[in-house]
């Protein structure tokens, strides 16, 4: 097992921000930490597939809402 390495505040500073952008302001980053880039590429792709399939869900069941009420 590795040590884990300090992330440094500024970095860190950087990705809370970049979670509440995506997430909004009630998000809460519990915890930071560096994986290698071959895990976070993949990572990566995963969450952009979840944003993106909440998203057109959420899109989709606030538009049929919308012409429900019509």
């Amino acid at each position: 097992m590795s040590v884990a390495r300090r992330i440094p505040a500024h970095h860190q500073t950087i990705v809370a921000a970049a979670v509440r952008a995506v997430l909004g302001e009630r998000a809460v980053v519990r915890k930071i930490a560096e994986v290698p880039a071959p895990t976070l590429l993949l990572r990566v792709r995963a969450l952009d597939r979840g944003v993106r399939t909440f998203w057109n869900r959420w899109t989709e069941r606030r538009s049929s809402e919308e012409h429900a009420l019509r």
